[in-house]
């Protein structure tokens, strides 16, 4: 979502952002910071795009509990 909000020559440093996020090249706070200072706007914002984003799917969940072998 956040790099689909970002402007077309953004887009691949937000991709490399993450990436860099996801093998702890950086810090969480590191990543959010520089999200915001590439699309130009606050940490806040970034912050809101990520909190929006990620949501537990309880439907999936609630199956997959369902298979569980106990």
């Amino acid at each position: 979502y956040v790099v689909e909000q970002a402007a077309p020559d953004a887009r691949s440093r937000i991709s490399e952002l993450f990436d860099q996020a996801d093998y702890g090249m950086i810090s969480t706070q590191e990543f959010v910071e520089q999200v915001a200072e590439t699309m130009q706007t606050t940490v806040q914002e970034v912050e809101a795009m990520l909190s929006s984003q990620y949501r537990r799917n309880e439907a999936l969940v609630s199956r997959l509990e369902g298979l569980r072998v106990r």
